[in-house]
């Protein structure tokens, strides 16, 4: 019964997004032109193609850096190759799989090489997510600070406060020890859940980097330096199609920032759809024409959609994996992760 009700969910999940993805995808393409969107794909400058395709391997790195931090408080075996790795992997099934699959496969893959909990691994994605949503709101914050004429001042003022408050309760989870809390409020709170405690102490141990001041800072440099890097990406897509009007870097950023909304929308996966509607609404706000903003939409989306998940699939089928392993993807009970149901990926029988 229980496993019905997990598949309704699931089940129900995945038309959603197929069905915002429709709506979506309808709103993008209304009063566009197919030859439109060619025309702007065709007139692409190539020359700026390697600065871009340098910005996503630049992010991933980036990335890749940050994860290594945050695992490197709960054991010193973590390399930069090994959260490189699985962090493209991760990215790359989020793009091909519902219900963003990689993000719970790649803490699977890290427990299982590091020899950590799942939980912990899971926690330290948690914080990395947790981070994004507080430096895109920042950041989102300062770029419509310095645009009034597209963004009301109200509207940056509020998301100020929402990062302000973001970080409080970043801090306050980075607080929380799992070993003293048998003596704490936490304890006392969940002595009759004794499941729902080890699950919590566990995950305390993703947050343990951000309890040194230096490990913490760092992290929150990473962070930022990782999404004023991606604001490149769109600034030189602006240049590589001709937008006009041209988009400066501090509109790159607003930009950024609807694009990754959209991906916090229940939609297909790589958000097709949701994230060239997100886009085009804000820049033909800008006064640019709707076919121009669809296709530069468009153009980014793809550019870095095939760079992410060309890298991640290669590495994956290098770890023994292939798209067959994620179809037949099964919920089971690990040891020494106190039962918690976790995905497992079902490796290529070898040759």
């Amino acid at each position: 019964m229980r496993l019905a009700r997990q598949d309704l969910k699931r089940w129900g999940t995945i038309f959603l997004g197929c069905l915002v993805t429709g709506g979506l995808t309808y709103a993008a393409f209304r009063n566009v032109r197919i030859g439109e969107i060619v025309a702007v794909f065709s007139s692409v400058r190539l020359r700026w193609i390697p600065v871009m395709s340098l910005v996503v391997l630049g992010d991933l790195y980036v990335r890749s850096v940050r994860w290594k931090l945050l695992l490197s408080s709960a054991t010193p075996r973590v390399t930069l190759g090994t959260t490189l790795r699985l962090e493209t992997i991760g990215l790359a099934v989020n793009n091909i799989a519902f219900l963003r699959l990689g993000e719970a496969l790649r803490a699977y893959w890290a427990g299982r090489e590091l020899r950590l909990p799942m939980t912990t691994c899971l926690a330290t994605v948690f914080v990395e997510r947790a981070m994004d949503m507080i430096t895109l709101v920042f950041l989102f914050a300062a770029a419509a600070w310095s645009q009034p004429d597209l963004v009301p001042a109200g509207l940056s003022t509020t998301a100020f406060g929402v990062a302000g408050g973001l970080v409080c309760g970043l801090v306050f989870l980075a607080m929380i020890d799992g070993r003293a809390r048998s003596h704490g409020l936490i304890a006392r709170l969940l002595r009759n859940f004794p499941r729902l405690r080890f699950m919590v102490e566990e995950a305390a141990m993703g947050t343990r980097a951000l309890r040194s001041w230096k490990m913490a800072a760092g992290i929150f440099l990473l962070g930022f330096g990782l999404w004023l890097l991606d604001a490149l990406l769109f600034w030189a897509g602006g240049r590589a199609v001709g937008l006009v009007p041209d988009l400066g870097y501090g509109r790159s950023l607003l930009v950024l920032a609807s694009a990754a909304a959209a991906c916090f929308l229940p939609a297909v996966p790589g958000s097709f759809g949701a994230y060239e509607q997100t886009i085009k609404m804000l820049l033909v706000h800008m006064g640019t024409p709707d076919a121009a903003a669809l296709g530069y939409a468009g153009f980014v989306h793809l550019l870095n959609y095939l760079i992410v998940t060309g890298l991640g699939l290669l590495l994956m089928y290098r770890m023994g994996l292939s798209l067959a392993s994620l179809r037949a993807v099964r919920v089971d009970e690990i040891p020494g992760d106190a039962g918690t149901p976790v995905p497992v990926p079902q490796r290529k029988a070898a040759l």
